[in-house]
């Protein structure tokens, strides 16, 4: 893996989380998100992300 692809690995990971932390728990929703749930879900999305990036370049290598 090229300097890019670990670059973008990384901003695949954290951009989710970070955002998710940041915004979910500011949503008017009853009961309200906690950090920790937002947290989960942004490491979700950042697995997703991630493994499809993985996946595309282990197919097109």
């Amino acid at each position: 893996m090229r300097f890019f692809d670990f670059f973008a690995l990384t901003v695949l990971v954290a951009v989710p989380i970070l955002w998710c932390r940041s915004r979910l728990p500011q949503l008017n929703r009853e009961p309200p998100i906690t950090d920790r749930q937002a947290v989960t879900i942004g490491c979700v999305v950042a697995l997703l992300l991630s493994g499809f990036y993985v996946y595309r370049y282990v197919l097109y290598r």
